[in-house]
């Protein structure tokens, strides 16, 4: 019996020490879970800090060596742009140049030929002059009225008609006026300017945009005037002073946009 209780009172005593045991490893099992969750925290901490400070770090390295890169390639883009810009501007002025000396040799071969070409035509006119011309030629010599008066124009050479009968009715327009040979001659250069340089054969194009041109929707009345008046002169050079005056209000007011102005212009 009394082993009995001794065994009762060894087991009591092994299970209260069991529970002191359980209890204070169990105060220990949470003592370190506290302090391992504290140092994982600080340890996640101090891992971003680091991470972030190197990313900074890694981030600005990489973008000083864009902008390094970007002002590299804005140089050396620069320096071809010049490049090429000095390239063009060179051969501009190169084929200016080429253009300018060309231009200068043909100017200058102009006045030969042309000299040439009268020269030419006063020996025609020397070789012809005295000899019997038919009268059917007069027929070639135009006339130009001036209000009451006609007057003869000399004709114009365009290769198609003979040359002799050319001469005969140039000789008629000379004769009617008594030309002298230096008088024929000039009349023969400003003829040959007039037909290089002149707008006779447009004449008939100006004409016809003479008589389709209205005002335009934007254009003001002094400039369709001032469009009409050019287009006019340009239709019919020889023609007297008031009859252009009159063509030119008829012609402005049948242009004219604002059929309110026109009628009141009418």
């Amino acid at each position: 019996m009394k082993k009995l209780s001794i065994v009762e009172e060894n087991a009591r005593n092994l299970e209260v020490r069991i529970v002191e045991s359980s209890r204070s490893l169990k105060e220990e099992l949470l003592g370190n879970s506290r302090s391992l969750r504290e140092e994982l925290r600080e340890n996640s901490r101090s891992l971003e800090e680091k991470f972030s400070r190197n990313l900074k770090e890694e981030l600005f390295e990489n973008s000083w060596e864009l902008k390094e890169e970007f002002l590299e390639n804005s140089r050396n883009s620069e320096v071809i742009i010049n490049d090429n810009t000095r390239s063009l501007e060179k051969k501009l002025k190169e084929d200016s140049q080429n253009l300018e000396e060309k231009f200068r040799d043909e100017i200058s071969k102009e006045p030969q030929k042309l000299r040439q070409e009268v020269d030419s035509l006063n020996a025609q006119i020397e070789e012809c002059a005295g000899k019997p011309f038919a009268p059917a030629y007069a027929a070639c010599a135009t006339t130009v009225r001036c209000g009451s008066i006609i007057r003869l124009q000399t004709p114009t050479f365009d290769g198609k008609t003979p040359f002799a009968r050319y001469l005969s009715a140039f000789e008629n327009v000379a004769e009617a006026y008594s030309w002298t040979k230096e008088e024929k001659a000039s009349a023969l250069k400003v003829q040959r300017l007039e037909e290089r340089y002149g707008n006779r054969h447009l004449e008939q194009v100006y004409s016809i945009d003479l008589k389709h041109r209205t005002q335009r929707s934007n254009a003001r009345l002094q400039e369709f005037e001032c469009a009409i008046v050019r287009l006019i002169g340009l239709s019919y050079p020889s023609r007297p002073a008031e009859y252009l005056e009159g063509m030119a209000k008829n012609v402005f007011i049948d242009g004219l946009k604002d059929t309110k102005t026109a009628t009141k212009s009418g």
